[in-house]
């Protein structure tokens, strides 16, 4: 019995050692991506983004397909403020979501009706898990010690090999994030989420055809899956960085 336990404490000291390793290689990883994305520096001057985006929704159960505009302004991950704008059925709509710390409202417009609501306790929870997602995506907040990054393998995308860090963090889902190997930009997130579906299940995002603004490698496209299937494409038109909100960005619509 002696030896038996033994071998388990020194099968446990292993383990631990093992973990050590692949939670360094992970930050490795992440570390390169930061500088491929521009430096910490440079990714942290300006904290509000804000992107102008065209696109395609794929259709899900009875929402048909139809084209859309949109525009997002984020401040860290509890401030955000998403309009979509687009026609449905031969009329023209306006969803409009916010985020403003612990408090959210949706907006929605139509024939020159509109009605804004104060999130639900489910709603506000899917907005918090997006502006948490932003957070991740970012990158540099990795760098802290309330995150537990760990390898999660090899992938191909368009014949590009791809190398995978699941990142963990106390109270939050797990987010796996893909860096090219070559020129370690971050090409795919995959989570767990509803995508604006009523159900949970599998959500990729992923990002192409960088470019640099201000200093930052940016996406201009990206396309987000659920369950396999595409549902949203955007295209950036453009990309806005300052340092402050203006006043009223993240209101009550």
């Amino acid at each position: 019995m002696r030896i038996q336990g033994f071998s388990l404490l020194a099968l446990a000291v292993l383990t631990g050692a093992v973990q050590a390793d692949d939670s360094d290689a992970a930050r490795v990883l992440v570390d390169e991506a930061i500088r491929a994305h521009g430096g910490e520096e440079a990714l942290t001057k300006y904290p509000v983004v804000t992107v102008k985006t065209e696109g395609i929704f794929q259709g899900h159960k009875g929402t048909p397909v139809f084209f859309h505009t949109s525009e997002a302004t984020t401040h860290g991950d509890d401030r955000f403020c998403v309009s979509l704008s687009g026609k449905l059925l031969k009329k023209e709509f306006q969803i409009v979501n916010v985020l403003d710390g612990k408090v959210g409202w949706i907006r929605q417009a139509s024939e020159g009706k509109q009605d804004t609501q104060e999130c639900s306790p489910a709603q506000l929870a899917d907005f918090r898990e997006g502006g948490y997602l932003n957070r991740v995506t970012t990158l540099v907040p990795l760098k802290g010690r309330d995150f537990t990054l760990s390898l999660a393998g090899e992938q191909k995308h368009n014949d590009r090999a791809l190398a995978g860090v699941r990142v963990s963090c106390r109270g939050q889902r797990d987010v796996t994030l893909y860096f090219d190997k070559q020129t370690h930009l971050l090409v795919k997130t995959e989570e767990r989420g509803k995508a604006g579906t009523d159900a949970e299940g599998k959500v990729e995002t992923i990002r192409g055809r960088y470019k640099e603004v201000l200093g930052v490698q940016m996406p201009t496209s990206w396309e987000v899956y659920y369950n396999d299937q595409c549902l949203w494409s955007h295209h950036v038109i453009e990309y806005k960085f300052v340092e402050k909100p203006a006043p009223g960005t993240f209101a009550k619509p």
